[in-house]
């Protein structure tokens, strides 16, 4: 319980429940993106990934910001790899997930998550982190990081796969 007092007399009180918010799961059994709306305030974010696998082909997932002004394709400064020798993929327009396409392919049964933090408010830079990993064929799909800085609060965020449609799994986003 929470005390407290108007100068006379005390109060006792249960505060109001805080924490993360879970939002909505979303399948991924066709379409080529998955949306998610971002509340006003939201400091931190998870998104859980469970077996996401693409159609055909070889694409490359990708993860774009949307505030205000809409959704933002230049000025990301990310990176990601599949293994320790370094070779990945760079992402400017979007957060590059996947290190490459040759790796996310059909039959891959992609599992992790994305988190990221509002590394500051002031000039609503966010950072990213993130491992995806095929547990059937054993190996990364994608590990890596992060930043962009927006020109305004966060609204929404979009993961889009590139030349195919998602064909299995499950995505959700846990916000705070």
């Amino acid at each position: 319980n929470l005390l407290t007092s108007n100068g006379s007399a005390w109060t006792s009180a249960t505060p109001a429940a805080t924490g993360a918010t879970e939002g909505t799961l979303q399948s991924l059994t066709s379409g080529t993106t998955s949306i998610f709306t971002i509340p006003a305030g939201t400091k931190r974010i998870t998104i859980g990934i469970r077996d996401m696998a693409p159609a055909a082909g070889t694409p490359t997932l990708d993860m774009t910001l949307s505030d205000a002004g809409g959704y933002e394709t230049s000025g990301y400064l990310s990176f990601s790899t599949s293994d320790a020798s370094g070779s990945g993929r760079t992402g400017t327009a979007a957060f590059a997930i996947s290190a490459s396409s040759s790796y996310f392919t059909l039959n891959t049964n992609a599992n992790g998550c994305i988190s990221m933090v509002l590394a500051d408010a002031a000039t609503n830079l966010w950072t990213a982190s993130w491992i995806l990993a095929d547990n059937d064929q054993g190996r990364i799909i994608g590990q890596g990081g992060g930043s962009k800085a927006l020109s305004a609060e966060l609204t929404e965020l979009k993961l889009a796969i590139s030349s195919s449609t998602f064909t299995t799994g499950s995505i959700n986003v846990v916000y705070d």
